[in-house]
This record gives C-alpha cells, sequence and structure tokens, in this order.
C-alpha cells in the first residue's frame, strides 16, 4: 500500500507497513495504479501548499472614507453614477465593501466603472 504524508511542508509517497506511523494518508490501490494516485495527490497537496486562498477584507465606511480620502456624500454619489464599487449586505442592516474592490478603484480611480468588473 501506498501513503503519503507531508513532512516539512513537502508531501512524500511512502510504502505503508506494520508499525508506520498513522499520520499517513493511505491510498488503497495496489501497484501502478497506486503510484499514480499517489504523483496526483502530491501534486494536489503540493498546489493547495503553495497556492494558499485569500480572505477578502471587509471594510467598515469609516475604513473606506479614511483610505479615499472621500467625503460620505461624494462615496454615495459615486456609487450612484456607478464610479466607485457598491457595497456588500453583510447583514439586513449593514453594508460594506470587499477591500479587493477598494483597491482596484485605488489602482484608477479615475477610470474605474463598476461594470467593467
Amino acid at each position: 500500500m501506498i501513503a503519503v504524508r507531508v513532512v516539512n511542508g513537502n508531501p512524500r509517497a511512502h510504502q505503508r507497513g506494520p508499525g508506520a506511523c498513522d499520520a499517513f494518508l493511505p491510498l488503497l490501490l495496489h501497484g501502478h495504479e497506486a503510484l499514480q494516485h499517489a504523483a496526483t495527490f502530491i501534486n494536489v497537496a503540493s498546489f493547495a501548499m503553495n497556492n494558499p486562498v485569500q480572505a477578502d477584507r471587509i471594510l467598515r465606511l469609516r475604513s473606506v472614507l479614511d483610505r479615499t480620502g472621500l467625503t460620505r456624500s461624494t462615496l454615495y454619489r459615486k456609487i450612484a453614477e456607478g464610479s466607485f464599487p457598491r457595497q456588500v449586505a453583510i447583514s439586513r442592516r449593514c453594508v460594506d465593501w470587499r477591500a479587493s474592490d477598494l483597491d482596484a478603484w485605488l489602482r484608477n480611480p479615475m477610470f474605474f466603472h463598476v461594470d467593467d468588473r
């Protein structure tokens, strides 16, 4: 049986036998098919470790105003015009902005348009 474990952040395939560590992830296959599946698992594990998912931060109104230098009335006017990112509904009475949307606006505030995204 082939097993895969992660050692110092690197996935490695090993032959599993009696007394093997329970931290191994067993692949219940035999022969050539087991080696192919082990290599696939190693590639997937390697990709997941090298490409972590970045969570998008949520910004409140005060943070958005501080980062942009806009006034509240100008901000809402730009939202109505479509030249500033729209808010995201967090709950029934709470809306905030995604940090990634605000960063896109900050990269090019003069030519940003919501429909272009």
